[in-house]
């Protein structure tokens, strides 16, 4: 499946998506994640006009919320070791490694999600809802052969974290 059909597979999936610049994480001139859309005929056009463009995901419309932990120092033991430590579980199969190597845990709210963006929740981990670059961006990739329907549930300690 080529790129520009994954990404017409996630609107379909619900997904609220909008056009990055390639291997970028800035959006291309004249959008911005809100307006990220489902409309298949308009993403067809993004990759008419640059077919090398990076995707993101508008994740307070898709219902999602995304913990970003950073590949700093090539290390991504520490933050996971962390969250562990304090209690905090990473229950999700739907995992992406980042253009940069870190990993982006995928989780879905049956509840409207607000767009937030908790940087440094603890350090190297970052809680998101409000965007985030994902694959089929280029440099961008799902892990162990996920698919959307494997995105779990967010836990509360997330919902929590990110109403705080």
């Amino acid at each position: 499946m080529n790129r520009l059909e994954q990404t017409i597979k996630m609107a379909q999936a619900g997904l609220y998506v909008y056009p990055i610049i390639p291997n970028g994480k800035q959006p291309i001139k004249n959008y911005s994640y809100l307006k990220a859309t489902k409309d298949i005929e308009l993403i067809e056009s993004w990759f008419r006009q640059e077919p090398d463009i990076n995707i993101g995901i508008n994740l307070s419309k898709s219902n999602l919320i995304v913990v970003d932990i950073d590949n700093h120092n090539n290390d991504l033991n520490t933050p996971l070791e962390s969250l562990k430590n304090l209690g905090y579980k990473l229950p999700s199969d739907y995992v992406e490694l980042t253009q940069s190597g870190g990993l982006h845990y995928y989780f879905r709210s049956n509840k409207p999600v607000k767009p937030t963006r908790k940087t440094k929740f603890i350090a190297g981990v970052d809680l998101l809802s409000d965007f985030v670059v994902s694959s089929p961006s280029n440099n961008y990739r799902v892990l162990n052969g996920a698919t959307l329907s494997d995105i779990p549930e967010v836990p509360n300690w997330i919902l929590k974290a990110l109403d705080n």
